[in-house]
């Protein structure tokens, strides 16, 4: 995979993280720091009406390597800062014990949804 998949893969690991996250309502918190469970009740909103969102920035970007055919990815992410329809979030890639990926997007969420 080339590094441009690696961006991807966080890109798409965050936008279903925040679409999740719209579906579920801002009660939600994703990812913390200390924890793994996700908890809330289901809002109002349709899972075919959640917004795109467009990439704004990434910066901190580090690849440590590509990885080799067959090995399997472990995409996680923290939602840092949301500022109105903009968020800021970390994300590592790993493989097993080692991080072969890190870096910060920022995000901006649409008024637009998917045809």
């Amino acid at each position: 995979m080339e590094e441009t998949g690696l961006i991807e893969n966080i890109a798409q690991t965050c936008a279903a993280c925040a679409s999740f996250k719209q579906f579920f309502g801002n009660s939600v918190s994703i990812l913390e720091a200390g924890g793994d469970s996700v908890s809330g009740q289901k809002n109002n909103a349709e899972p075919d009406k959640v917004k795109i969102g467009v990439i704004v920035m990434i910066h901190s970007l580090e690849m440590k390597r590509r990885p080799l055919v067959g090995e399997v990815l472990e995409t996680s992410m923290i939602m840092e800062a949301e500022f109105f329809s903009t968020t800021l979030v970390w994300s590592e890639v790993r493989i097993g014990d080692e991080t072969i990926a890190t870096c910060r997007m920022k995000l901006l969420l649409t008024d637009k949804t998917p045809d």
